[in-house]
């Protein structure tokens, strides 16, 4: 596994659409790319330093919170990097993390976010909704309710 050549590939893409900001190593091993620093961090709390090079953070991963609904899985190997039982439980824990975690780093200076992931994927049981798209694991009101607090004006 590595990235050859990222910061190079990165500018060579801006070169043709100055319009868009290049994450050029989402979360992986950060080359001092040019828009800006990319993390990814599953497990609280959720901390970082101010980027040496003055670049705006983006959390371009976080959270990673499963529920495991039988018959909705896409394998028999299942995972997730905390894993809940109810809706009501997953629905509290992603609302906390986004309140009490991504929601007070903006002051130090975190300007995007990325939950980790819309939907589950094959053994990652990480999503908003199963394998199959057929059922919302989490109480969709409570989840754009908190997601609000993030859009500022």
């Amino acid at each position: 596994m590595g990235q050859f050549d990222s910061v190079k590939i990165a500018k060579k893409i801006k070169s043709l659409d100055k319009t868009r900001f290049i994450d050029h190593v989402s979360g992986y091993i950060d080359q001092n790319g040019i828009d800006f620093k990319s993390l990814h961090i599953y497990k609280s709390p959720i901390k970082f330093k101010p980027d040496k090079l003055n670049r705006p953070i983006v959390l371009s991963e976080f959270g990673g919170f499963g529920r495991i609904i039988k018959n909705h899985v896409g394998c028999q190997r299942q995972f997730s990097y905390v894993m809940f039982d109810t809706e009501k439980k997953l629905t509290k824990g992603i609302k906390n993390l986004i309140k009490y975690e991504i929601y007070p780093n903006i002051e130090k200076g975190l300007c995007a976010s990325v939950y980790t992931q819309l939907s589950d994927i094959e053994e990652e049981v990480n999503g908003f909704l199963t394998y199959d798209r057929k059922i919302m694991k989490v109480d969709r009101n409570t989840i754009k309710e908190v997601n609000d607090l993030l859009y500022l004006e």
